[in-house]
């Protein structure tokens, strides 16, 4: 299989303005023997993708999805450092195009969501592959999704109501996703799923009791995961992923 081909296929079918894009993706993932398995995770990729694609109706679309792909973890980086600012721009200087803000935005969404069902992919057609990595790569890419909740209280960006509110709603979907992907796991997954449903766990209330020491010295929700991630490290010498440390800030209402 062709990554690069699947992922074109998945994007483009969004950018075609006509016809019912969710059905030609689903039948191109039936051939898929383990599909009926991730359903849940699927329609809620399918969701997000669909949300971008009335604001990708310009020339540079395509160019710009492609571009947000190929230079994803970039931009991610510099989204989580800098904040959702600075996204738009970065894109643009990427792709080469003049594209409005909420057109780049919606770009980079897409792109994160496509990546995040293609992660799926392995999972899909071999049920003995290591389900853990291939969802802890799924979550990651819905993650990276979340930060654009944030223009809402940009000055810098060029978002009427209506862009602002489709960014509101890029970044609920990803968070239903992720709630899709965190619970449906074997293995540590579904272990951590036990921990943050009794609220037992020592680590998970150590990562509690650091948590609001951090948020009342200053610290905005957006950045605590990795804080909290490069803390643990400190301490134990390993740090959970940045999905599995959301999952818990999430369980404590701690996750922007």
């Amino acid at each position: 299989m062709d990554d690069r081909g699947e992922w074109a296929f998945l994007t483009g079918c969004y950018l075609v303005p006509d016809g019912r894009p969710a059905d030609r993706i689903r039948e191109r993932l039936s051939c898929f023997p383990h599909l009926d398995d991730y359903t849940g995770q699927i329609e809620g990729v399918l969701a997000i993708m669909g949300e971008c694609r009335p604001w990708l109706t310009g020339p540079d679309a395509y160019r710009l999805t492609a571009e947000a792909c190929g230079k994803n973890d970039a931009i991610a980086q510099q989204v989580d450092f800098y904040g959702v600012d600075v996204l738009p721009d970065q894109l643009r200087t990427f792709a080469g195009v003049t594209a409005g803000d909420i057109e780049a935005i919606a770009a980079y969404v897409m792109a994160c969501a496509a990546l995040a069902l293609h992660a799926l992919f392995p999972v899909l057609q071999d049920k003995q592959t290591d389900a853990v990595a291939h969802l802890d790569q799924h979550l990651l890419y819905l993650d990276a999704i979340h930060p654009v909740r944030d223009c809402v209280a940009s000055t810098r960006l060029a978002l009427d109501a209506d862009a602002i509110a489709g960014c509101q709603r890029f970044a609920d979907l990803s968070d239903a996703a992720s709630r899709l992907a965190v619970f449906k796991a074997d293995g540590y997954w579904g272990e951590l799923a036990r921990r943050l449903q009794t609220g037992s766990d020592v680590r998970d209330e150590a990562i509690r009791q650091k948590a609001l020491e951090l948020v009342r010295s200053g610290t905005r929700l957006h950045n605590l995961s990795g804080k909290l991630r490069a803390w643990q490290l400190r301490e134990t010498g390993q740090a959970l992923s940045k999905p599995a440390m959301n999952a818990i800030l999430r369980r404590y209402n701690l996750h922007s």
